[in-house]
């Protein structure tokens, strides 16, 4: 495996393994196999392309975390390169069990930083916020709409699609289906994320939500890595 998850609490800490060129070079392997446009030129200062790739980061991760059987609709994980980043949920995860009454979904917001002090982090508060906001574009339900479609048209699945109507909620304290990964993608020159991510944890279980848990996922050197990675360099 080429990351691994250390428990803290609430918090998942998720680093390389056996450290972070193994799960450099994993990820490199996997964008050569499935990102359009790959290699590509790094832009110093390219906060899309940064951000494109810490979701990137955080659905392999999810492969790692036992999420690989549960369908992904991602915004711009599959096509980090696209020059554009889609303002829709980042990761949303929905598994379909035997008994559709055990049906589950996970969303995942990620925010991607090099800052040391973490308190970008906090940004990700605003998204979970726009699920059960003002803009009907970024409700939960609206999201879930696209998916149903999704199941519908293009995959073909009418069973899938008609069981995601018992995954919507109008406000967090009746999503009582879907668990909130809030995620952040950091340096391991930064400050601890734990006490972060388990504050922001916390808000969200005050605002209603009741499943929560947060990851924190630590590469060395993230920006130069990043630029390495997009080029496909060691």
């Amino acid at each position: 495996m080429s990351f691994k998850q250390t428990p803290s609490g609430p918090v998942a800490l998720w680093n390389g393994n056996p450290n972070c060129d193994a799960a450099h070079t994993f990820l490199r392997d996997w964008l050569r196999k499935n990102a359009p446009n790959y290699p590509t030129a790094w832009t110093k200062g390219d906060t899309r392309t940064q951000g494109n790739l810490g979701e990137t980061i955080a659905f392999c991760v999810g492969g790692f975390a036992g999420q690989k059987e549960v369908r992904c609709f991602a915004a711009n994980a599959f096509t980090p390169f696209s020059g554009i980043s889609r303002s829709e949920i980042d990761l949303f995860w929905v598994g379909f069990a035997n008994s559709p009454s055990d049906d589950f979904a996970i969303h995942q917001e990620v925010k991607t930083t090099y800052g040391s002090d973490l308190s970008y982090a906090d940004s990700v508060l605003k998204d979970y916020e726009k699920a059960f906001g003002k803009n009907p574009k970024f409700w939960l339900n609206t999201h879930l709409q696209a998916i149903k479609s999704r199941l519908l048209y293009e995959h073909n699945r009418p069973d899938l699609a008609a069981r995601i109507n018992a995954l919507q909620a109008t406000a967090p304290k009746n999503a009582s289906r879907i668990t909130a990964i809030p995620t952040i993608v950091h340096d391991l020159a930064s400050v601890d994320p734990s006490a972060k991510m388990a504050g922001i944890a916390a808000v969200l279980t005050a605002n209603g939500w009741n499943k929560v848990s947060a990851w924190a996922i630590g590469l060395s050197q993230l920006e130069d890595r990043l630029s390495r990675i997009t080029r496909d360099l060691p």
